[in-house]
């Protein structure tokens, strides 16, 4: 199993905001669950940064997830990203 912490980080809270309703308005991460191999595909409002959110994904293995970069809604989270000027720190357990 793989673990990975991205924190993506935006100009502000409502910049995070309409990123976080626009994945969801795009189901991303109801997508990116029913994925094979996927555990947990989870966002979560950190309480003491507005401007942040936090991605917290489990796949079984390392080749579900690079799989999961390669399908179409990933590539809605990447043009989500971009157009809302998100930075990602991104953290594997």
């Amino acid at each position: 199993m793989i673990t990975y912490l991205l924190t993506y980080k935006l100009e502000s809270e409502e910049k995070r905001n309409a990123f976080l309703s626009e994945l969801r308005q795009n189901k991303a991460d109801v997508i990116s669950r029913a994925e094979d191999g996927c555990i947990k595909y989870s966002y979560y409002l950190p309480c003491d940064d507005s401007k942040s959110l936090l991605l917290v994904e489990m796949w079984e293995s390392e080749a579900h997830q690079k799989k999961h970069t390669t399908q179409p809604h990933f590539k809605i989270i990447q043009e989500l990203k971009q157009k809302y000027n998100v930075t990602t720190e991104c953290d594997s357990l």
